[in-house]
């Protein structure tokens, strides 16, 4: 039988209970109204964000005040730019119409400049407490900043825009300028980042400021870091900034280093970009050498005066690689010598009427003196006229010529021709394989023809 203390204590226990429930009840309650004003008021936000480029007649419902002051601080402040480049603008063209003004609310009787921006400010302002994902109105205020002078109240209101839109491009360039003036490369690199994410045709008109980030090692490798996440502008920087670098060379190769040492490094076609800028602008010794310090251990190895003479490695599509491209009812690739499984040459393929030759040729860099070319070749080739193998300066005249390859071949025959490199105008040459019709008639050509064993030798260097 229960006493009078266990049912006094057993009462106690199931209010005890009771009143916990009813508190965890009530808990709930307030977090679940919280959590749905949150989420409210974040979908208000975000439906009138999203709303505001493609939809402004719907998102002005949303969010009337925040709209109209908007529009009249985008009209003032283009007002403010016209009147900025233009010096020979009357007076009044800096000021918006009145009759436009009086539709924002709150600026009735605004009659000048100082007046406009003091209440649009002021409005704005008050505006951004219940819109403050507004990336549009922080930017248009920190122009207005700018254009009085305040950096310091600029670069905290264009920093808030950059933070909220990835589309405020003039925030993410304002930023980045003033970054770079003050001297703190980190902060100008996310900002970089976050404008040639959104627009990457514009890296080509910040060459000042990629060539800030590459004359130091901390921002050259900030640099790097960001070019190591592949970014959607790195084709854009590859192929018009680098290019538009060539007097920068030292840095460029120290920032290929870094990139190469991540799970992005620099490809062929990067490095294509560089190469090809520094062969147009001249500098072909440091063309090659730059070639030359990317090229795998084993192929440096094997390198000679023409490389891949043997035609074993597949091309790198770089200058100084073996190019074969084009043609018409002509084909030339590399293929396994019939007969020796363990070795490979240069095939041309040659159709039965009249062919386009393609283009097999490759950059080297003799220094001048006497050489000598040898080669082999095997197949067929039968038309009016043959094929040759020949020497150019680069952008110049021949030097040398193999003799005629034409007719019918069963076993590996040599050639070789003799050619002098002169002391100027030749820093840089091409060899080609090339067929010597002169006419429609002599086009005609049939057959299947390999070479191998292409190699140049100094007789005497100069």
């Amino acid at each position: 039988m229960k006493g009078a203390g266990d049912e006094n204590s057993e009462r106690i226990s199931v209010q005890n209970s009771e009143s916990l429930n009813l508190r965890k009840v009530a808990a709930g309650f307030v977090i679940l109204s919280i959590s749905l004003f949150l989420l409210a008021l974040i979908t208000h936000f975000a439906l009138s964000l999203s709303l505001r480029n493609d939809y402004p007649e719907i998102a002005l419902k949303l969010n009337k005040d925040s709209i109209a002051v908007t529009n009249q601080l985008s009209s003032f402040v283009s007002e403010k730019i016209a009147s900025k480049r233009n010096s020979n603008l009357p007076e009044h063209a800096g000021q918006v119409e009145q009759k436009q003004l009086q539709t924002a609310p709150g600026l009735n009787g605004v009659v000048t400049d100082n007046d406009i921006s003091n209440k649009l400010i002021s409005h704005a302002t008050n505006v951004l407490i219940n819109d403050p994902l507004n990336g549009e109105l922080y930017r248009l205020l920190g122009q207005l900043n700018e254009f009085e002078g305040n950096q310091s109240s600029a670069y905290k209101l264009m920093s808030a825009a950059s933070d909220i839109s990835s589309r405020e491009i003039i925030a993410h360039d304002l930023n980045l300028r003033l970054n770079l003036k003050n001297n703190r490369p980190k902060a100008a690199l996310v900002y970089a980042d976050r404008l040639f994410s959104f627009a990457p045709e514009l890296v080509v008109h910040y060459i000042p400021a990629f060539n800030f980030f590459l004359q130091n090692d901390v921002p050259r490798e900030g640099l790097a870091r960001r070019l190591s996440r592949n970014p959607y502008w790195r084709v854009n920087f590859m192929s018009q900034v680098v290019p538009r670098l060539s007097d920068n060379h030292n840095n460029i190769l120290s920032l290929f280093s870094s990139l190469n040492k991540t799970s992005f490094p620099v490809n062929n076609k990067e490095l294509n970009y560089y190469i090809t800028s520094l062969i147009s602008a001249g500098k072909y010794d440091i063309a090659y050498q730059t070639w030359r310090s990317f090229l795998l251990p084993d192929r440096l190895e094997k390198l000679s005066l023409i490389n891949n003479g043997s035609f074993e490695e597949d091309p790198t599509g770089l200058p100084f690689d073996w190019t074969i491209a084009g043609g018409k009812e002509a084909r030339a690739q590399l293929n396994d010598i019939r007969g020796d499984n363990n070795a490979r040459a240069l095939n041309v393929e040659l159709g039965n009427g009249r062919i386009i030759f393609p283009n097999i040729s490759q950059l080297i860099v003799l220094a001048p003196g006497n050489y000598r070319i040898d080669g082999r070749y095997t197949g067929e080739a039968i038309g009016k006229r043959g094929l040759f193998w020949s020497v150019y300066c680069l952008g110049g005249n021949k030097l040398g010529s193999s003799e005629q390859i034409l007719g019918r071949f069963s076993n590996w025959r040599d050639f070789h021709f003799e050619f002098n490199v002169p002391d100027s105008n030749c820093r840089a040459q091409r060899i080609f394989l090339h067929h010597g019709a002169r006419s429609p008639s002599e086009q005609i050509l049939s057959g299947s023809i390999y070479f191998d064993d292409i190699r140049a030798t100094a007789l005497q260097v100069r």
